[in-house]
């Protein structure tokens, strides 16, 4: 189940959190990425705010990753 989206305001990249653990000052996401390739694997809150022009969807609701995949 993805539970949250982060996107570039730029309209390169998103991010899918499917699980999300506290660790050293910051989250640890497992999730779907879509950049100029299309994986599951691990990113930080902290990669993601580094990147000035990445916000959290507001209006995104909860779905099955495959909902995500057959969209893309």
């Amino acid at each position: 189940m993805v539970v949250c989206k982060f996107y570039d305001k730029e309209g390169t990249s998103e991010w899918y959190v499917i699980e999300a653990e506290k660790k050293d000052n910051t989250y640890v996401f497992y999730g779907y990425v879509m950049d100029d390739t299309k994986r599951l694997g691990e990113y930080t809150l902290k990669e993601l705010e580094a990147r000035k022009t990445v916000q959290r969807s507001i209006f995104f609701k909860p779905c099955p990753l495959s909902f995500i995949k057959v969209f893309e």
